[in-house]
């Protein structure tokens, strides 16, 4: 797959009925974009947070009383830390994505330049409308975010949005999409929907559309179509795809072993060391 970070944002779309694989497609971009060191923050806003055991909990962002919490804590160590900075106050009907979303999420892109990350959207287009002022100012304005120098036209963030809602498609999502993974569909509607997203660029009509979509999607394999819009030379638009399996994400969150060392090369560090070796950064 054309997936590759490189040096631009990308705005990735995986649209499929549930349990088709979208979550583990997140889960292997995620993985990539560690080990290729694209992956300095990590922040997944989803209805479901149970579908994302591995993860520490500062890196979920959820409409519970739990990361209400959480918020309010966090707010309160910026008022101390920078009491000129202005952020809403939280309340029992605060909805704790939206106000992530309002305060934390485009200052958090803004001031941390170069700090390359995924935001990933967890199915969320059956609980809130995209036309909202929050998500439309993210779709249209993430290539902004985590910018490595105030020249920079583009920053280093890249959204991955999963649906199994594809008739919500918006205009404004239609035109942000960069790569689109499309699994097994289970209803006319969303077939149109993609095609009208998607498949038109290279497809006739629906009928071509849907003959292609079904010879090249299996929810059991986890076999998906990816589209690029603006593919790298020599991949194709369109390639046919089964995930791979992948590691837990947990490994990623884990401290790093210290790798083992000749006895007597050991005993001589253990000599110099005069301070407790901490364990590296990790996203999030």
């Amino acid at each position: 797959m054309d997936i590759l970070p490189f040096k631009h944002s990308k705005f990735i779309t995986a649209y499929g009925a549930p349990a088709s694989g979208k979550t583990h497609l997140a889960k292997f971009i995620i993985q990539l974009y560690y080990e290729l060191g694209f992956l300095q923050w990590l922040n997944v806003i989803t209805g479901s947070p149970d579908d994302w055991e591995g993860l520490p909990e500062e890196c979920i962002v959820s409409n519970t009383a739990e990361c209400r919490d959480r918020f309010a804590k966090t707010l309160e160590e910026i008022k101390k830390t920078n009491p000129k900075r202005k952020l809403e106050n939280l309340n029992d009907d605060t909805d704790p994505i939206l106000w992530y979303m309002r305060n934390l999420l485009e200052p958090f892109g803004a001031q941390i330049p170069g700090m390359p990350g995924v935001l990933v959207l967890d199915d969320l287009s059956g609980d809130y409308n995209f036309k909202e002022k929050e998500f439309v100012k993210l779709f249209t304005r993430y290539r902004h975010y985590c910018k490595r120098q105030k020249t920079d036209k583009e920053g280093l963030m890249t959204v991955v949005l999963l649906s199994h809602y594809a008739k919500l498609i918006t205009p404004v999502v239609r035109q942000a999409i960069t790569d689109c993974a499309v699994f097994a569909q289970t209803g006319d509607d969303s077939v149109k929907a993609i095609f009208a997203a998607i498949g038109s660029y290279d497809f006739g009509n629906t009928k071509e559309w849907t003959k292609y979509l079904n010879a090249n999607t299996d929810m059991e394999a986890r076999k998906f179509i990816w589209f690029s819009k603006k593919a790298a030379p020599g991949w194709p638009a369109w390639q046919p795809v089964i995930c791979p399996e992948l590691p837990p994400l947990s490994n990623i969150f884990a401290p790093q072993e210290e790798e083992e060392q000749p006895l007597d090369k050991k005993r001589k560090r253990q000599d110099e060391d005069t301070e407790d070796v901490k364990d590296p950064k990790r996203p999030c």
